[in-house]
Protein backbone atom coordinates (compact mmCIF):
# COMPACT_ATOMS: atom_id res chain seq x y z
CA UNK A 1 0.00 0.00 0.00
CA UNK A 2 2.48 2.35 0.99
CA UNK A 3 4.59 1.57 -2.67
CA UNK A 4 1.16 2.45 -4.46
CA UNK A 5 0.46 5.38 -2.42
CA UNK A 6 4.09 6.83 -3.07
CA UNK A 7 3.45 5.54 -7.13
CA UNK A 8 0.14 7.77 -6.65
CA UNK A 9 1.70 10.63 -5.53
CA UNK A 10 4.87 10.76 -7.74
CA UNK A 11 2.08 10.74 -10.78
CA UNK A 12 -0.17 13.23 -8.99
CA UNK A 13 3.18 15.48 -8.69
CA UNK A 14 4.14 14.82 -12.48
CA UNK A 15 0.48 15.78 -13.78
CA UNK A 16 0.28 19.00 -11.53
CA UNK A 17 3.88 19.95 -13.09
CA UNK A 18 2.60 18.97 -16.64
CA UNK A 19 -0.28 20.89 -16.35
CA UNK A 20 1.48 23.96 -14.87
CA UNK A 21 4.61 23.67 -17.65
CA UNK A 22 1.56 23.42 -20.21
CA UNK A 23 -0.37 26.88 -18.90
CA UNK A 24 2.76 28.30 -19.08
CA UNK A 25 3.58 27.14 -22.17
CA UNK A 26 0.05 27.79 -23.73
CA UNK A 27 0.55 31.55 -22.13
CA UNK A 28 4.11 32.28 -22.93
CA UNK A 29 3.30 35.17 -25.66
CA UNK A 30 1.04 36.84 -22.87
CA UNK A 31 3.44 36.26 -19.98
CA UNK A 32 6.70 37.68 -22.39
CA UNK A 33 4.31 40.60 -24.11
CA UNK A 34 3.45 41.51 -20.36
CA UNK A 35 7.18 40.97 -19.10
CA UNK A 36 8.28 43.33 -22.53
CA UNK A 37 5.60 46.14 -21.99
CA UNK A 38 7.01 46.73 -18.17
CA UNK A 39 10.56 47.00 -19.31
CA UNK A 40 9.47 49.48 -22.11
CA UNK A 41 7.40 51.22 -19.60
CA UNK A 42 10.16 51.60 -17.07
CA UNK A 43 12.29 52.92 -19.84
CA UNK A 44 9.76 55.63 -21.30
CA UNK A 45 9.03 56.64 -17.86
CA UNK A 46 13.03 57.21 -17.23
CA UNK A 47 13.47 58.93 -20.69
CA UNK A 48 10.32 60.67 -21.70
CA UNK A 49 10.28 58.74 -25.24
CA UNK A 50 7.56 56.46 -26.38
CA UNK A 51 7.71 52.81 -27.76
CA UNK A 52 5.02 51.52 -30.48
CA UNK A 53 5.25 48.19 -31.44
CA UNK A 54 2.47 46.36 -33.39
CA UNK A 55 2.05 42.28 -33.71
CA UNK A 56 4.50 40.11 -30.83
CA UNK A 57 4.78 36.43 -32.00
CA UNK A 58 6.51 33.64 -30.07
CA UNK A 59 7.20 30.43 -31.61
CA UNK A 60 8.31 27.46 -29.34
CA UNK A 61 10.69 28.80 -26.36
CA UNK A 62 13.58 30.41 -28.86
CA UNK A 63 12.24 32.73 -31.68
CA UNK A 64 10.07 36.20 -30.84
CA UNK A 65 9.15 38.08 -33.47
CA UNK A 66 8.08 41.54 -33.33
CA UNK A 67 6.18 44.03 -36.34
CA UNK A 68 5.69 47.57 -36.84
CA UNK A 69 8.46 48.84 -33.70
CA UNK A 70 8.80 52.60 -33.22
CA UNK A 71 10.36 54.91 -30.96
CA UNK A 72 9.41 58.55 -30.66
CA UNK A 73 12.03 60.94 -28.71
CA UNK A 74 10.79 62.90 -26.32
CA UNK A 75 10.10 65.66 -28.70
CA UNK A 76 7.90 63.69 -30.32
CA UNK A 77 10.00 62.67 -33.63
CA UNK A 78 10.26 59.75 -34.94
CA UNK A 79 14.15 58.29 -33.69
CA UNK A 80 13.16 54.53 -35.22
CA UNK A 81 10.62 52.82 -37.38
CA UNK A 82 10.94 49.01 -38.16
CA UNK A 83 9.06 46.58 -40.17
CA UNK A 84 10.01 43.80 -38.55
CA UNK A 85 12.66 42.21 -36.14
CA UNK A 86 12.72 38.31 -35.53
CA UNK A 87 15.23 36.44 -33.05
CA UNK A 88 16.75 33.13 -32.25
CA UNK A 89 17.76 32.54 -28.41
CA UNK A 90 19.15 29.30 -26.95
CA UNK A 91 17.60 29.38 -23.62
CA UNK A 92 19.50 27.44 -21.84
CA UNK A 93 22.40 29.84 -22.65
CA UNK A 94 19.75 32.62 -21.24
CA UNK A 95 19.71 30.44 -18.05
CA UNK A 96 23.08 30.41 -17.82
CA UNK A 97 23.48 34.19 -17.93
CA UNK A 98 24.74 34.19 -21.36
CA UNK A 99 22.64 36.64 -23.30
CA UNK A 100 23.84 36.71 -27.23
CA UNK A 101 21.06 35.70 -29.36
CA UNK A 102 22.26 33.36 -31.80
CA UNK A 103 20.52 34.91 -34.86
CA UNK A 104 18.48 38.46 -35.86
CA UNK A 105 16.68 39.27 -38.58
CA UNK A 106 15.94 42.80 -39.58
CA UNK A 107 13.85 44.16 -42.21
CA UNK A 108 12.46 48.08 -43.21
CA UNK A 109 14.60 50.30 -40.96
CA UNK A 110 14.16 54.19 -40.91
CA UNK A 111 17.11 55.51 -38.34
CA UNK A 112 16.47 59.41 -38.42
CA UNK A 113 19.55 61.38 -36.26
CA UNK A 114 19.48 65.29 -35.90
CA UNK A 115 22.59 67.05 -34.80
CA UNK A 116 22.21 70.48 -34.41
CA UNK A 117 23.38 73.01 -31.87
CA UNK A 118 19.48 73.35 -31.25
CA UNK A 119 18.35 70.00 -31.55
CA UNK A 120 19.71 66.80 -30.72
CA UNK A 121 17.27 64.44 -31.23
CA UNK A 122 19.19 60.92 -29.44
CA UNK A 123 20.20 62.46 -26.26
CA UNK A 124 18.22 61.15 -24.15
CA UNK A 125 19.75 57.42 -25.35
CA UNK A 126 22.94 58.12 -24.28
CA UNK A 127 22.06 59.87 -20.94
CA UNK A 128 20.40 57.00 -19.89
CA UNK A 129 23.07 54.59 -21.43
CA UNK A 130 25.80 57.17 -18.71
CA UNK A 131 23.24 57.09 -15.71
CA UNK A 132 23.27 53.10 -16.08
CA UNK A 133 27.07 53.01 -16.03
CA UNK A 134 26.98 55.46 -13.20
CA UNK A 135 29.05 57.89 -15.97
CA UNK A 136 30.79 60.72 -14.24
CA UNK A 137 30.85 63.54 -16.95
CA UNK A 138 33.26 66.42 -16.95
CA UNK A 139 32.52 69.74 -19.02
CA UNK A 140 35.74 71.15 -17.98
CA UNK A 141 37.96 71.10 -20.75
CA UNK A 142 41.61 73.24 -21.19
CA UNK A 143 41.91 74.13 -24.63
CA UNK A 144 45.61 73.27 -24.75
CA UNK A 145 44.24 69.63 -23.96
CA UNK A 146 40.77 69.56 -26.30
CA UNK A 147 41.95 67.22 -29.12
CA UNK A 148 43.63 65.26 -26.77
CA UNK A 149 40.81 64.37 -25.04
CA UNK A 150 38.56 63.94 -27.84
CA UNK A 151 41.04 61.33 -28.83
CA UNK A 152 41.18 59.46 -25.51
CA UNK A 153 37.42 59.69 -25.53
CA UNK A 154 37.29 58.20 -28.94
CA UNK A 155 39.78 55.59 -28.30
CA UNK A 156 38.05 54.37 -24.97
CA UNK A 157 34.71 54.34 -27.24
CA UNK A 158 35.74 52.13 -29.77
CA UNK A 159 37.75 49.53 -27.49
CA UNK A 160 34.50 49.23 -25.34
CA UNK A 161 32.12 49.11 -28.54
CA UNK A 162 34.69 46.04 -29.84
CA UNK A 163 34.33 44.76 -26.73
CA UNK A 164 30.35 45.15 -26.22
CA UNK A 165 29.86 43.56 -30.17
CA UNK A 166 32.01 40.84 -29.13
CA UNK A 167 30.42 39.46 -26.46
CA UNK A 168 26.85 40.38 -27.15
CA UNK A 169 26.87 40.22 -30.82
CA UNK A 170 24.76 36.71 -32.32
CA UNK A 171 26.63 34.79 -34.99
CA UNK A 172 24.23 35.34 -37.70
CA UNK A 173 22.70 38.35 -38.58
CA UNK A 174 20.34 39.70 -41.26
CA UNK A 175 19.66 43.19 -42.18
CA UNK A 176 17.71 44.33 -45.38
CA UNK A 177 16.17 47.53 -46.36
CA UNK A 178 17.99 49.93 -43.79
CA UNK A 179 18.01 53.82 -44.12
CA UNK A 180 19.93 56.05 -41.69
CA UNK A 181 19.49 59.96 -42.14
CA UNK A 182 21.44 62.36 -40.52
CA UNK A 183 21.23 65.89 -40.49
CA UNK A 184 23.24 68.50 -39.16
CA UNK A 185 23.53 72.44 -39.18
CA UNK A 186 26.29 71.72 -42.14
CA UNK A 187 24.94 68.32 -44.25
CA UNK A 188 21.93 66.26 -44.76
CA UNK A 189 23.64 62.86 -45.82
CA UNK A 190 21.65 59.71 -46.22
CA UNK A 191 22.80 56.18 -45.85
CA UNK A 192 21.33 52.94 -47.44
CA UNK A 193 22.40 49.14 -46.55
CA UNK A 194 19.81 47.47 -49.32
CA UNK A 195 21.46 44.39 -47.37
CA UNK A 196 23.64 43.49 -44.65
CA UNK A 197 24.83 39.88 -44.08
CA UNK A 198 26.79 38.36 -41.49
CA UNK A 199 27.34 34.34 -40.97
CA UNK A 200 29.69 32.72 -38.31
CA UNK A 201 30.78 36.30 -37.59
CA UNK A 202 31.75 36.87 -40.79
CA UNK A 203 29.89 39.82 -42.50
CA UNK A 204 29.28 41.72 -46.01
CA UNK A 205 27.45 44.75 -46.65
CA UNK A 206 26.90 47.27 -49.21
CA UNK A 207 26.62 51.32 -48.53
CA UNK A 208 24.35 53.64 -50.71
CA UNK A 209 26.04 57.42 -49.14
CA UNK A 210 23.70 60.22 -50.96
CA UNK A 211 24.10 63.69 -50.08
CA UNK A 212 21.16 65.12 -49.83
CA UNK A 213 22.45 69.09 -50.02
CA UNK A 214 23.61 67.99 -53.71
CA UNK A 215 21.50 67.93 -57.11
CA UNK A 216 20.96 64.03 -56.56
CA UNK A 217 19.34 63.74 -59.83
CA UNK A 218 23.01 64.28 -61.31
CA UNK A 219 24.93 61.10 -62.03
CA UNK A 220 27.67 59.86 -59.39
CA UNK A 221 26.71 61.63 -56.55
CA UNK A 222 25.62 58.36 -55.42
CA UNK A 223 28.61 56.49 -53.56
CA UNK A 224 28.59 53.28 -53.32
CA UNK A 225 31.15 51.48 -50.31
CA UNK A 226 31.75 47.79 -49.63
CA UNK A 227 32.11 46.66 -46.09
CA UNK A 228 33.40 43.02 -45.28
CA UNK A 229 35.39 41.05 -42.51
CA UNK A 230 34.83 39.13 -39.44
CA UNK A 231 33.94 39.82 -35.80
CA UNK A 232 36.13 37.80 -33.26
CA UNK A 233 34.26 35.43 -30.98
CA UNK A 234 35.53 37.42 -28.26
CA UNK A 235 37.43 40.34 -27.59
CA UNK A 236 40.80 38.95 -27.36
CA UNK A 237 40.08 37.28 -30.59
CA UNK A 238 41.03 39.60 -33.96
CA UNK A 239 38.51 41.45 -35.65
CA UNK A 240 39.22 42.87 -39.03
CA UNK A 241 36.96 45.36 -41.63
CA UNK A 242 38.17 46.09 -45.38
CA UNK A 243 36.57 49.19 -46.80
CA UNK A 244 37.04 50.01 -50.58
CA UNK A 245 34.58 51.79 -53.29
CA UNK A 246 32.98 50.25 -56.12
CA UNK A 247 33.89 51.35 -59.94
CA UNK A 248 37.48 51.62 -58.89
CA UNK A 249 36.48 55.10 -57.24
CA UNK A 250 38.52 55.85 -54.26
CA UNK A 251 36.85 56.18 -50.99
CA UNK A 252 36.20 59.79 -49.33
CA UNK A 253 35.86 59.98 -45.29
CA UNK A 254 32.76 61.82 -45.02
CA UNK A 255 32.26 64.98 -43.17
CA UNK A 256 35.58 66.50 -43.78
CA UNK A 257 35.15 68.64 -46.47
CA UNK A 258 32.30 70.31 -44.98
CA UNK A 259 33.23 70.87 -41.17
CA UNK A 260 37.13 71.39 -41.80
CA UNK A 261 37.85 72.25 -45.56
CA UNK A 262 40.07 69.45 -45.51
CA UNK A 263 39.82 66.01 -47.48
CA UNK A 264 40.95 62.09 -47.14
CA UNK A 265 40.73 59.35 -50.03
CA UNK A 266 41.89 55.77 -50.42
CA UNK A 267 41.43 53.00 -52.59
CA UNK A 268 41.46 50.47 -49.87
CA UNK A 269 41.08 50.54 -45.98
CA UNK A 270 41.65 47.31 -43.62
CA UNK A 271 41.77 47.13 -40.23
CA UNK A 272 42.36 44.61 -37.26
CA UNK A 273 41.74 45.02 -33.61
CA UNK A 274 41.56 43.11 -30.39
CA UNK A 275 41.04 44.42 -27.03
CA UNK A 276 40.76 42.41 -23.75
CA UNK A 277 39.15 44.00 -20.04
CA UNK A 278 41.01 42.81 -16.72
CA UNK A 279 39.21 42.55 -13.75
CA UNK A 280 40.13 46.40 -12.41
CA UNK A 281 38.33 47.72 -15.86
CA UNK A 282 41.90 48.03 -17.63
CA UNK A 283 41.02 47.64 -21.26
CA UNK A 284 43.92 46.39 -23.22
CA UNK A 285 43.63 47.61 -26.68
CA UNK A 286 45.79 46.43 -29.93
CA UNK A 287 45.41 46.45 -33.73
CA UNK A 288 46.74 47.61 -37.27
CA UNK A 289 45.15 49.94 -40.04
CA UNK A 290 46.91 50.32 -43.62
CA UNK A 291 45.31 51.86 -46.41
CA UNK A 292 46.20 51.91 -50.71
CA UNK A 293 46.56 55.06 -52.48
CA UNK A 294 45.45 57.67 -50.24
CA UNK A 295 45.61 61.24 -50.07
CA UNK A 296 45.50 64.05 -47.67
CA UNK A 297 44.84 67.81 -48.12
CA UNK A 298 44.34 70.16 -45.23
CA UNK A 299 45.15 73.79 -45.78
CA UNK A 300 45.95 74.48 -42.53
CA UNK A 301 48.56 71.03 -42.19
CA UNK A 302 49.27 70.39 -45.42
CA UNK A 303 49.17 73.12 -47.72
CA UNK A 304 49.58 70.73 -50.72
CA UNK A 305 47.74 67.61 -51.18
CA UNK A 306 50.25 64.63 -49.92
CA UNK A 307 50.29 61.47 -51.88
CA UNK A 308 50.75 57.88 -50.43
CA UNK A 309 50.78 54.85 -52.09
CA UNK A 310 51.02 52.40 -48.79
CA UNK A 311 50.41 53.85 -45.89
CA UNK A 312 49.90 51.42 -42.54
CA UNK A 313 50.43 51.58 -38.66
CA UNK A 314 50.20 49.08 -35.44
CA UNK A 315 49.36 50.31 -32.24
CA UNK A 316 49.03 49.21 -28.66
CA UNK A 317 47.40 50.79 -26.18
CA UNK A 318 46.41 50.51 -22.21
CA UNK A 319 43.10 52.12 -20.96
CA UNK A 320 42.37 52.44 -17.06
CA UNK A 321 40.33 55.13 -15.08
CA UNK A 322 39.57 57.08 -18.32
CA UNK A 323 42.74 57.70 -19.19
CA UNK A 324 45.03 56.18 -22.50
Amino acid sequence: MRKNKKLYITIAVCLLLAIVAYAIFATRSQIIGSALDKRISDFEKKTNCKILYGELNIEGISFFSVKDLTVITPQNDTLLSLSSLSALFNPISLLHGDKRLKSINAEGAQLNIIHTPKKKNYTFITNYIKERGKRETHDSVDSTQSLFKRINSQTQKIAKLHHFLTKVAPKDISIREWTTHLRTDSMNIQLYLPETQMEQRAFFSQMILLDKNENSNQEGKNKYYIFKGNLGEKSSDESNIVIYSLNNNSVEVPFLQKNFNSSLTFDTLKASLSSKEGEDETVWFSGELSCLNSSFFSPKITGDTIFCHTASFDFKTTIKDDKI
